[in-house]
C-alpha cells in the first residue's frame, strides 16, 4: 500500500542510511513540505509511540542518532527565479531533481563555475 509520500521519504532515509557518520550534524533538505510537516509535528515525538507513518518515524529515529537536521526548501526554483538569482540550497535541489532524471552532465555544468571540488559530496 504505496501512500503518496513514499516517493519523497525513501530518498531521505536512504541518503541518511548510504551517507550515516559522514553527514553527523549536517543539514539535509527536502523540498516536500508534508514530509518536512510531519517531522516538525511535536504531538508525537513527546511520546513513546512511532508515527503512523513508518517512514517518517525511521527518518526521525536515524536523522535524531546522527544530530542530522532535516529542513524544508521550496522546489523547483527554475520556475520561480532567474538561474543567476538560485542560491547554494536551490541548485542543490535542482540537481536532485536533475539526477533522478539521469540528467547528471547538466548537474555538473550547474556546479562547475563555483565549486570544482564540490561535485564528488553530491554523490557520495
Amino acid at each position: 500500500n504505496v501512500h503518496s509520500f513514499e516517493a519523497e521519504e525513501v530518498p531521505i532515509i536512504t541518503a541518511l542510511l548510504l551517507l550515516g557518520e559522514r553527514i553527523r550534524g549536517a543539514t539535509l533538505f527536502t523540498d516536500s513540505e508534508s514530509v518536512y510537516k510531519k517531522l516538525q509535528s511535536a504531538r508525537w515525538k513527546q511520546s513513546d509511540e512511532m508515527h503512523e507513518d513508518p517512514y517518517i518515524s525511521t527518518i526521525y529515529k536515524i536523522s535524531t542518532q546522527l544530530e542530522v537536521t532535516i529542513s524544508f526548501t521550496p522546489g523547483h526554483a527554475e520556475k520561480r527565479k532567474k538561474r543567476k538569482d538560485w542560491t547554494f540550497t536551490d541548485k542543490g535541489n535542482v540537481a536532485a531533481d536533475w539526477v533522478t532524471r539521469g540528467r547528471f552532465e547538466d548537474v555538473f555544468d550547474l556546479f562547475q563555475q563555483e565549486c570544482k571540488n564540490c561535485l564528488h559530496l553530491l554523490f557520495l
